[in-house]
């Protein structure tokens, strides 16, 4: 799980159950392990990017053209781990999440 900046700063509680939570409101929420799978690449911190890769398939964007922004405006060191966590969130996001990963 990510952990939201507010709670980071324990200026607020962050809900334990967030599905049901969204389920009472009439809301579907999708729940995605992009942490975990960032973890499997050794940096927490792709996990943006993997999240990145799940939304693009649920927007009117090219794939191509999500990674050719990755490609040119991330470091040229951190290109191959970016696309890669993109490709990861890519795979995730066509599928049911909760059978994904």
């Amino acid at each position: 799980r990510i952990t939201p900046a507010l709670e980071s700063l324990k200026t607020a509680d962050y809900p334990e159950d967030m599905r049901a939570i969204a389920a009472d409101a009439g809301i579907t929420l999708n729940v995605f392990p992009a942490t975990e799978m960032a973890l499997h690449m050794n940096d927490a911190r792709m996990s943006g990017i993997v999240l990145l890769g799940c939304l693009a398939n649920f927007l009117d964007l090219p794939l191509e053209a999500w990674r050719g922004a990755i490609a040119e405006t991330v470091p040229a060191k951190t290109v191959a781990a970016k696309l890669a966590a993109f490709a990861m969130g890519e795979e995730i996001g066509v599928g049911p999440p909760e059978l994904a990963f």
